[in-house]
């Protein structure tokens, strides 16, 4: 332990931790003496104590801030994602079967799977139940051969 005062300065001693190198884990920690018989002492611990409740109050606040802060920053697509217009050499496979079971209410009719491109290839999208809108029809995802290659128009709900 090393003790090292200066005028008009807090004292501070040096803890080593045991079960580390001494070199690179020393942290000085506030030591304040005792306060008998001395006022300015005294004065001095209460300052210290009240610039370090102030600094953690500080802390916590700007933590909390820059965490509610961050929690709003949700990044969504706009639309997800189905081919994004890629313009593919590969034919797509034949459909998939689907096997589907009776309409889980009137007015609900079954949109077909299709196959998607993603990450290099084509992927499998299971079709879903779908509630009818009045007013429109719904046009299926389909493949449309473009010269040498193949080009994806999503489903969508197009206008009577």
């Amino acid at each position: 332990m090393r003790l090292r005062r200066r005028a008009g300065e807090i004292a501070y001693r040096f803890v080593m931790l045991e079960d580390r190198a001494p070199v690179h884990r020393a942290r000085p920690v506030p030591f304040l003496p005792s306060t008998a018989g001395d006022p300015s002492i005294a004065a001095k611990r209460e300052e210290v104590h009240m610039s370090t409740v102030k600094f953690r109050k500080r802390t916590v606040a700007t933590l909390l801030v820059s965490i509610l802060g961050l929690s709003a920053c949700v990044v969504v697509p706009a639309h997800p994602y189905e081919g994004g217009g890629a313009y593919v050499s590969i034919a797509p496979p034949a459909p998939q079967v689907e096997v589907y079971g009776a309409a889980p209410g009137p007015g609900f009719f079954w949109v077909g799977g299709y196959w998607n491109w993603v990450g290099g290839r084509y992927a499998w999208v299971g079709g879903h139940w779908e509630h009818h809108r009045a007013g429109y029809n719904w046009v299926a995802h389909r493949w449309v051969h473009e010269g040498g290659g193949w080009r994806m128009e999503p489903g969508h709900w197009a206008r009577r």
